[in-house]
C-alpha cells in the first residue's frame, strides 16, 4: 500500500490488528467467471431470438471455446450464455434535435438537477418552493438484445480474452437471432466474480480513544445508517474503501480502474447508490455477549497470471510478499483490506474525527522541516497535535524544551541568544537488539561547552568551545583512560556497564500474554534515561551532597529555573552535572507526555522518577538517622529502579489493559523486587561500601543492632530479610488484582538473574545463597 498516504496505511494496520485479536477476517469468493457482452440491434422479435439462443446454447459454448483453446486446456473456457432484452426509447439517443436549443440547455451545469432527480429530502425555507420535476417523456417501445457470455478465465484477469470470444462468437449469434451485432466487449461489472470478507468483533475490543466499546459500536452503526440512506455520504464511504483496495491493487499489478468501476456499479445495482460494507450489532443467545459483525462484498476482476505480472520483477516480488496467492485468494485479500480501511475510517470519525489522523502526517512533515532528528519526529508530531498548533515555531520550541536540537537548528535559538555554544550528550547503545539514540543538548554554565559521547565503540568527553559533536576519530580509544570530567560524573561506568545494567533490570519485566505494541525503542529510551539520571545523581550526591540536595529540592518543587543558583564559581562537575541532569529530566517528561496516551500511566512514570530523585539524595541522611530496617529500605531500595522498568513495560500493552488495578500490582511487584535487588547488591558490595562509608542495608542492620560483620550475623540478617520478603510476598499474593498481563515464569526467574548479575550464584558464601526466591 506504499502509494497511499501514511495515515491510511497506519489506519488499515491498526484496524487489522484489532480484528486479529478476535480471530481475524473470514473471506470467500464466488469463482473466476468473467463476462463479455454482445449487443444485437434491429431484431424483429427479441424474445423469440433469445429463446433461439438458449435452445442452441451447448453448440454456442462449444463454438466459443474454439476462440480460447489455451484456457480450455487449463480447465476454463465458456461456461454459460445468457440473453437479455432491454427496452429503450431509440429516438432519445439517435434522432437529431435543434442545435441551439440543445447546446444552450446542456452546455451549462443545471444546479437544480440533483434536487429534482435525486435528492427529495432537501428542506427549503418557508415560502420557497422546490423546483418542479421534469416531465417523463420517455416511450420505451424499442428493444435491443444483449447476449452475456460467461467465461472461466482461471488465474488470469481475462479482459482481453473475453472480448476476443465475444468478437468471434457474434456472427454465430447473429445467424440465430437476426439483426446486426454492434458492441462486443468485456463488462467490468463481473457480478459472478465476487469476493466477500467479514469479521466478528466482541464489543469490548472496540474501546477506542477514551470511548467504551458499546459507544464505538453504536457510533459505527449510526454512521453506516447515514451511508445507507444518503448517496452523498455513500460516495465518500465507498471512496475510503477503495483507498485501501486501489493501493494494494496497484502494487500487485492489477487493473485498479476496472476494480473501481465494478465496485461503484455494484454499489448502485439496486438503482440507488449504497455502501459496499455493512455493519450489524449481534448478540450471542447463549452467553449474552455482544459483537459487531462487519462485511464487505464486491466484484473483483483480478488475475495472477499473464501480462506483466509474471514478466515484471517488481510484480513477482509483491506477489511473493502476499504469499503468491491464487486469483480467488487475492480477491479475498483485497476485500479484507477494504473492510479494514472502512472500519478504521468510521471508528476514527465517530471517536476523535478523521482529521486528527490526516493532521498527524502533516505534523510529521512540519517536525522534519523544523530539524527534528528521525527518532524524535513522532514525539514532536504528537505534541503539536495535542496543543493544536501545527507549525515550525511550535515544533522548534518543543525541541528546545527537550533541550535536543540538531546542528541544523542550533542557529535558530542559541546563536541568536547565547554567546556560549550549548553542551551535548550523545548516547548510542544497542539494548538487547534495539538501537537507542539520545541527543541531549543542555545549557553551558561558565567556561567552555563540553560534548559527551557514550557509545559502544567508545566513550569520551571532549572539552572545547566549538560546539561540535566528537567524531569517531576524535574519541578516546578503549585502552585510554577517560577524561577527569567523565570520571566525576559517571565514575567507572562504561557503555558496556550501562548495557549490562539495562539487561539485568530488563529481566524484571511484564512479558504480556496479549500482543504488545511495537514500542520497544520508546520503552528502552525511557529506561535508559532513568538509569542515566540514577547514576548521575548517585555520583553527585557522593561528591557534592549539599549542593546536590539543594538542587534536587528545587527540581522536586518544580521551580521554574532550578539552575538559577548555579554560578560559574561552582566546580565543573556541579555546573555540567546539574545542567545535564535537568536536561535528562526534561527529555524524560516530554518523552512520556508525547508517547504515553494513558494519563494514569504517564503520571505514574513521572512520579516514580521523582521518587527516585528524592530517595537518592535523602538516603545518606536516612542511613544515619533511621532506627528501623523498614524506614531505611523505604528510601534506599528506590536506588534499584525495578518499579520504573515495570511501568515502562506497561506502555507496551494495549491501552485498555492499563488499569488502576494493574498499576497497583506493578507498584507492589516493583517494591518487592527493589528489596530483592538492593539486598543482592548490598550483600555483594558491603565491604566496599563500608570502606567508602556508603549507604548499605547490611551495614545499616549491623549498626542498629550493635553487631559486627561475620558469617553468623550475615545469616541472621538474611533470615530477617527473608521474613520481610515473605511478608511482602504474602501481601502481593493477597492482592485481588488481575494478573493476566503477566508471564509468571519471567517473574519467577527475575530473582535468580539478579543474583547472577552480582556474582551471588557462585556461592561465595553459603548464607548468601539462602536469599529467598520470589514466587508469584
Amino acid at each position: 500500500m506504499a502509494t497511499e498516504e501514511p495515515s491510511v496505511i497506519a489506519a488499515v494496520s491498526g484496524a487489522a490488528k484489532t480484528i486479529q485479536l478476535a480471530g481475524g477476517f473470514k473471506a470467500t469468493s464466488s469463482g473466476n467467471i468473467m463476462l463479455s457482452q454482445i449487443q444485437i440491434l434491429d431484431v424483429e422479435d427479441p424474445i423469440a431470438a433469445a429463446r433461439q439462443i438458449l435452445d442452441n446454447k451447448i453448440e454456442l459454448i462449444a463454438y466459443g471455446n474454439t476462440f480460447c483453446p489455451s484456457m480450455v486446456k487449463r480447465g476454463g473456457g465458456v461456461v454459460d450464455i445468457r440473453p437479455r432484452v432491454l427496452k429503450y426509447d431509440r429516438s432519445k439517443y439517435v434522432e437529431s434535435v435543434d442545435l441551439d436549443e440543445h447546446v444552450s440547455k446542456y452546455e451549462k451545469i443545471d444546479l437544480d438537477e440533483l434536487v429534482t432527480r435525486f435528492d427529495k429530502t432537501r428542506v427549503y425555507p418557508a415560502g420557497v418552493n422546490p423546483p418542479a420535476d421534469e416531465p417523463n417523456t420517455e416511450n420505451k417501445k424499442d428493444h435491443m438484445l444483449i447476449v452475456h457470455i460467461y467465461i472461466d478465465v482461471c488465474e488470469s484477469m481475462g479482459a482481453n480474452l473475453v472480448t476476443t470470444v465475444a468478437e468471434g462468437l457474434s456472427p454465430k449469434i447473429v445467424e440465430l437471432s437476426g439483426g446486426r451485432a454492434l458492441v462486443r466487449i468485456v463488462s467490468n461489472l463481473v457480478d459472478e466474480r465476487r469476493a466477500k470478507a467479514s469479521f466478528l468483533l466482541p464489543v469490548n475490543l472496540l474501546k477506542y480513544k477514551g470511548m467504551d466499546g458499546m459507544q464505538v459500536a453504536k457510533g459505527i452503526l449510526e454512521a453506516f445508517a447515514l451511508a445507507s440512506e444518503d448517496q452523498y455520504r455513500a460516495a465518500t464511504h465507498n471512496k475510503g474503501i477503495m483507498n485501501g483496495i486501489d493501493a494494494a491493487a496497484i502494487a500487485l499489478g492489477q487493473d485498479w480502474r476496472a476494480i473501481e468501476a465494478a465496485a461503484h456499479a455494484w454499489a448502485a445495482r439496486s438503482g440507488r447508490y449504497r455502501p459496499l460494507t455493512s455493519y450489524k450489532l449481534v448478540k450471542d443467545s447463549k452467553t449474552g455477549k455482544m459483537f459487531l459483525f462487519g462485511t464487505c462484498e464486491m466484484p473483483v476482476a483480478i488475475g495472477v497470471r499473464g501480462g506483466a505480472i509474471q514478466a515484471h520483477p517488481v510484480m513477482a516480488y509483491t506477489h511473493g510478499l502476499v504469499g503468491n496467492p491464487t486469483s480467488r485468494q487475492l480477491g479475498e485479500v483485497l476485500v479484507c483490506i477494504g473492510l479494514a480501511q472502512n472500519f478504521a475510517a468510521i471508528r476514527a470519525i465517530v471517536s476523535e474525527g478523521i482529521q486528527r489522523g490526516h493532521m498527524s502526517l502533516h505534523s510529521r512533515t512540519i517536525a522534519i522541516g523544523a530539524g527534528a532528528p528521525p527518532h524524535l519526529v513522532q514525539e514532536v508530531s504528537n505534541y503539536m497535535i495535542s496543543v493544536n498548533k501545527i507549525d515550525q515555531e511550535t515544533a522548534a520550541d518543543y525541541l528546545r524544551a527537550h533541550s535536543i536540537l540538531a546542528n541544523s537548528t542550533q542557529h535558530r535559538f542559541f546563536k541568536a541568544q547565547r554567546q556560549t555554544s550549548p553542551s551535548t550528550l550523545f548516547v548510542e547503545l544497542d539494548l538487547q537488539g534495539v538501537k537507542v539514540n539520545l541527543n541531549i543538548v543542555f545549557e553551558t554554565i561558565g567556561g567552555e561547552s563540553v560534548q559527551l559521547a557514550l557509545r559502544e565503540e567508545f566513550s569520551s568527553i571532549v572539552a572545547n568551545g566549538s560546539g561540535a559533536s566528537p567524531s569517531r576519530t576524535e574519541s578516546a580509544k578503549d585502552d585510554e583512560s577517560p577524561p577527569p570530567i567523565q570520571k566525576e560524573l559517571f565514575g567507572e561506568k562504561s557503555p558496556a556497564w550501562f548495557k549490562r545494567m539495562f539487561e539485568m533490570l530488563n529481566n524484571i519485566r511484564v512479558s504480556g500474554k496479549p500482543q504488545q505494541k511495537t514500542h520497544h525503542v520508546q520503552q528502552n529510551k525511557l529506561k535508559l534515561l532513568s538509569i542515566l539520571m540514577n547514576v548521575l545523581i548517585y555520583r553527585l550526591v557522593k561528591l557534592y551532597p549539599d549542593d546536590t540536595s539543594d538542587f534536587l529540592e528545587r527540581v522536586l518543587s518544580a521551580e521554574l529555573n532550578p539552575l538559577s543558583k548555579i554560578g560559574e564559581d561552582k566546580p565543573p562537575a556541579v555546573r555540567v552535572g546539574f545542567s545535564l541532569l535537568l536536561a535528562l529530566w526534561q527529555v524524560f517528561k516530554h518523552q512520556v507526555d508525547a508517547i504515553v496516551s494513558v494519563p494514569a500511566l504517564a503520571n505514574a512514570l513521572k512520579e516514580e522518577q521523582l521518587r527516585i530523585f528524592s530517595a537518592l539524595f535523602r538516603t545518606p541522611e536516612v542511613y544515619k538517622s533511621a532506627k528501623t530496617l523498614d524506614r531505611f529500605m523505604s528510601t534506599h531500595s528506590k536506588r534499584f529502579q525495578s518499579s520504573m522498568f515495570l511501568l515502562c513495560d506497561l506502555y507496551g500493552l494495549p491501552d485498555n489493559l492499563i488499569t488502576p488495578e494493574r498499576l497497583f500490582l506493578i507498584f507492589k511487584l516493583g517494591q518487592y523486587f527493589e528489596w530483592e535487588g538492593i539486598v543482592a547488591h548490598d550483600v555483594a558490595r558491603w565491604e566496599r561500601d563500608l570502606a567508602e562509608d556508603a549507604p548499605n542495608v547490611y551495614s545499616f542492620w549491623l549498626r542498629i543492632n550493635n553487631l559486627k560483620p561475620d558469617s553468623t550475623n550475615l545469616q541472621k540478617f538474611l533470615g530477617e530479610i527473608d521474613k520481610q520478603l515473605q511478608s511482602k510476598k504474602r501481601k502481593l499474593l493477597e492482592a485481588k488484582v488481575p494478573v493476566d498481563v503477566m508471564d509468571a515464569r519471567k517473574v519467577l526467574d527475575a530473582t535468580k538473574i539478579l543474583r547472577q548479575h552480582y556474582g551471588l550464584a557462585k556461592g561465595a558464601s553459603p548464607a548468601i545463597n539462602k536469599l529467598p526466591n520470589a514466587k508469584l
